[in-house]
């Protein structure tokens, strides 16, 4: 995954062989695979556009990106994480996480997290936290009306999220996921590096998600279609339809 700074994407193209913006490259970002319906401008200016939408005032100064990057061509992006940091004393202070979701429906939906909850097991990072109704489609195994669980600690040296799935009666935990590792520089030699050590990541991802889907089946794990209950499918993206209404 990468950790782009939204408003230095330029710098980090200019300065690589191995990365490009908004055009193909072994290893490339393209902006319009985010946020597609919060206007029309750049990645950074969408976001902002986004965090008013979801009624955040604070004044913003910097917004990272994690995600996965397209690589050869290809990504899905089940999760992405922008953090969002504003005008601190001595130094910038995390305010808030964007946490936007995606289905191999090609929809997504965006979640805000704000509620800074720092555990002193993790030392002075911030961490923000948001249990929020799915109202989501994102799996035929879960049920619309389960809960996220969002617990994102701002990215030091280490990285640690965990994305639960809670029952929307009993508030239990019926999944557990998480994202974990560790920072590495931005540099044509790191990114390389991990080419080979992870090949074809982002097409891994997908191919992996259909595999699960399929031992769930075996099992005859019980599942909804997409067509039950649409009054549950609120504040849904789909970038398809919005690159069609706009062409």
């Amino acid at each position: 995954m990468l950790c782009l700074d939204l408003a230095e994407l330029t710098q980090l193209e200019s300065k690589s062989r191995v990365f490009a913006l908004n055009r193909p490259a072994l290893v490339s970002f393209y902006e319009a695979d985010h946020l597609l319906h919060s206007g029309t401008g750049s990645l950074l200016e969408r976001v902002h556009s986004c965090l008013t939408e979801h009624g955040f005032r604070e004044p913003v100064r910097r917004i990272e990106l994690l995600t996965y990057p397209r690589i050869l061509g290809y990504v899905f992006n089940p999760v992405s994480f922008y953090l969002i940091y504003g005008h601190g004393q001595e130094q910038e202070l995390p305010l808030a996480v964007l946490v936007e979701v995606s289905n191999t429906f090609k929809e997504m939906k965006v979640y805000l997290a704000k509620e800074n909850v720092a555990s002193g097991c993790l030392g002075e990072r911030p961490v923000f936290r948001s249990v929020v109704p799915k109202h989501f489609y994102v799996s035929p195994f879960g049920k619309l009306d389960d809960c996220f669980d969002f617990i994102v600690p701002f990215p030091d040296e280490r990285l640690k999220i965990c994305i639960d799935t809670l029952d929307g009666v009993s508030g239990d935990k019926v999944l557990v996921s998480s994202l974990s590792g560790k920072s590495l520089l931005f540099s044509d030699r790191n990114l390389l590096v991990e080419f080979f050590r992870h090949p074809l990541m982002t097409f891994k991802v997908i191919a992996m998600i259909h595999f699960q889907a399929l031992l769930l089946l075996l099992k005859r794990t019980p599942f909804y279609t997409k067509e039950e209950k649409p009054h549950l499918q609120t504040d849904v993206i789909n970038p398809r339809r919005v690159r069609e209404k706009r062409g």
